[in-house]
């Protein structure tokens, strides 16, 4: 080969060099390229994610110099971009948060990471709290802090809302982990009487009473598994060991981290009093309309049985055998009758002949009578306001409460005691009201009945005013003691409350309503007749087939004439027929139809000039203003005798005009 030739293929080789190495360069442009517009592109995203970051991004290096931050930083801290990059981290925060920032800047350098709560300062000297998290990281050997900060304000504002709720709430919170209480707040220590230091780490069923400590872990159990849970009520004890009622409700939170459970706790052992209050009274109305209902029916059977036995008497001669069982049958009658006249001021349905008295005078009058009444060996005492005010009640009983008082504390002072009357003025104000769901406020006048005798549980005085409720013994009492003193007090417009505790005595409390008005001292004067023979026509209008049967028969034996009817449009028939005068018209106040208020009211335009008296085993409204009978009305109240009947008879025919209601 020439030189010639190796030179041009020498030239060729060297040309392909060249051409490869163009090549290379050219695919190094590319990548540099390539590798420039990615860079752009990330800077561009990474730019983009610091900017769009929920909160502040900062890097600082090791001398809190900063590097890199986001526009956030510059919003908060009313700065510039040239002056935070002239600045010191620290110039962000105030003396006190410096220190902290420092710590937790080094310790990030130290450990990796660190957080902290601080306010970050303005240069308007405003402050916002910041949640700051820092990294520590190493670049080309050199240390750099790289951290994100969060506002927090509406977090610390609901924290400080938290917090005042818990310390000033008037409720209990409290709060749970692992069954044992971990937070108690100062209204839950009040409810308790237990401190702080008591209860942390306790139990949280350890309040709680032994009955329902298994209701509440049930409704915990429920609260846990996501099953929601009403409101709950149980009893839990004080650190005085007063039982008392909480409702509590419960819901799942998070404590230090960790699921916990968060508790409202209430004491609603006073409404839970007045509930039980109002418990009783709609209760004892309800007995009380019973009671008077049964009285009702049970003194016409008692009417009827008096009569006869009474009919019987007179046709019997006083050796003739029969007559000694015609009598036993009166008494056991009149026995029943007690027992109904009791039901009947139990349900508030008996007459009552109010008076302006003092409670002071009446006390002093019984003084002797009770002495003897409970015995040497119990010590009477009297307590009485030389200003009393006056009531208006009926005088026989109001001495009929303090007897049937008298007699249940002898009773329970079997081995000797003290007995106590005392009388004073007093006004029952708004607040009292609140604690005795009844009480109308106002001025009453206050009797006050105790001993230091057995006394009594809760139990018991739920249900002492119940009719033949008694603690005695069988054959002792008939349980309608209490029962007649409540009535009495509930019909004369006043209240009964009773305090009691076993081994410490009862008192017995009745508030009166006070009344301005002058004593009345003159008592009302009761006309006898001793002629009880009548020749006059009387319009008997009776239901009970056997009452009008007896009442009829015993009238007629006294020389009357009787217009018998079993209703009221049966009276007005025969009215219309009569021709002959009628002068009084015996009726029921409670008749089919019509009561004997509206009958007597229909016959008036028929017989102007003719008398009535109203008969009934109860009162009604129709001629009572609760239970105080109208003005000029005549009433016998069943169960009567036939002799005490015409007695009334008599008294309405001679001495005075009555009117229909």
């Amino acid at each position: 080969m020439t030189d010639e030739e190796k030179s041009r293929d020498q030239l060729l080789e060297e040309v392909k060099e060249l051409r490869l190495q163009l090549l290379e360069i050219e695919r190094a442009e590319t990548r540099r390229k390539n590798l420039a517009q990615r860079l752009v592109t990330e800077e561009t995203l990474t730019e983009a994610v610091v900017e769009s970051l929920p909160g502040i991004f900062y890097l600082v290096d090791e001398k809190f110099r900063p590097v890199r931050w986001n526009e956030a930083l510059e919003e908060v801290t009313q700065c510039s971009a040239e002056e935070i990059a002239r600045g010191h981290l620290l110039d962000f925060f105030g003396k006190e948060d410096r220190r902290k920032v420092k710590n937790s800047v080094q310790h990030a350098f130290t450990n990796g990471k660190a957080t902290i709560e601080v306010d970050l300062k303005a240069k308007d000297k405003s402050t916002t709290p910041y949640l700051l998290s820092g990294r520590g990281v190493a670049v080309d050997g050199q240390n750099y802090l790289v951290g994100l900060g969060i506002d927090i304000t509406k977090r610390k504002r609901l924290e400080e809302a938290f917090r005042d709720l818990f310390f000033y709430a008037p409720m209990g919170i409290f709060i749970i982990q692992n069954r044992k209480f971990r937070m108690v707040n100062p209204g839950f220590q009040k409810i308790t009487g237990y401190g702080e230091a008591e209860l942390i780490g306790k139990d949280c069923l350890t309040l709680a009473t032994s009955e329902f400590k298994e209701k509440i872990r049930l409704n915990a159990i429920k609260m846990l598994k996501g099953k929601r849970t009403a409101p709950y009520e149980y009893q839990f004890l004080t650190k005085e060991g007063e039982i008392k009622w909480a409702m509590e409700s419960v819901t799942t939170t998070s404590f230090n981290g960790k699921k916990s459970t968060i508790g409202y706790f209430m004491d609603i052992t006073e409404r839970r009093r007045l509930e039980d209050q109002l418990t009783r009274a709609q209760k004892m109305e309800a007995i009380g309309i019973l009671a008077g209902g049964i009285a009702h029916d049970f003194n016409n059977l008692l009417t009827a049985l008096m009569g006869y036995g009474e009919l019987m008497k007179m046709d019997l001669d006083k050796k003739d055998p029969h007559y000694y069982y015609t009598e036993e049958i009166m008494k056991t009658a009149t026995r029943g009758s007690n027992l109904t006249q009791q039901l009947l001021a139990f349900s508030r349905k008996q007459i009552l002949q109010p008076r302006v008295i003092s409670l002071n005078a009446l006390v002093t009058n019984m003084e002797r009578l009770l002495r003897r009444l409970i015995g040497e060996d119990i010590e009477l005492v009297t307590k009485i306001d030389p200003d009393l005010g006056a009531v208006r009640a009926d005088k026989g009983q109001i001495e009929q409460i303090i007897m049937n008082l008298a007699v249940n504390a002898r009773d329970a002072m079997p081995n000797g005691g003290k007995l106590t009357l005392e009388t004073d003025d007093v006004f029952l104000d708004e607040t009292y009201e609140q604690r005795h769901v009844e009480v109308k406020p106002g001025p009453y006048v206050m009797l006050a009945v105790s001993d230091n005798g057995l006394g009594m549980d809760a139990a018991t005085q739920n249900h002492i005013f119940e009719p033949f409720f008694t603690t005695k013994q069988m054959g002792q009492g008939t349980g309608l003691g209490l029962a007649t003193v409540y009535g009495i007090v509930r019909q004369s417009g006043g209240y009964i409350w009773v305090y009691s505790e076993p081994g410490q005595g009862t008192t017995f409390k009745i508030y009166l309503p006070r009344v301005d008005e002058p004593l009345e001292t003159s008592e009302p004067q009761q006309v006898m007749v001793t002629d009880l023979k009548g020749r006059e026509t009387v319009l008997l209008v009776e239901d009970d087939h056997a009452l009008r049967e007896v009442i009829s028969r015993g009238l007629k034996k006294f020389g009357y004439k009787i217009l018998e009817a079993a209703n009221g449009g049966e009276a007005l028939m025969i009215c219309e027929r009569q021709k002959e005068a009628i002068q009084l018209l015996l009726t029921d106040v409670v008749l089919p139809q019509m009561s004997g208020r509206e009958l007597a009211e229909r016959l008036r335009s028929l017989r102007s000039d003719m008398k009535v008296l109203y008969m009934s085993g109860y009162t009604e409204n129709a001629i009572v203003n609760n239970g105080i009978l109208k003005d000029n009305v005549g009433f016998i109240q069943k169960p009567f005798k036939v002799n005490v009947l015409v007695q009334k008879i008599r008294e309405i025919l001679d001495t005075r005009p009555l009117a229909a209601d």
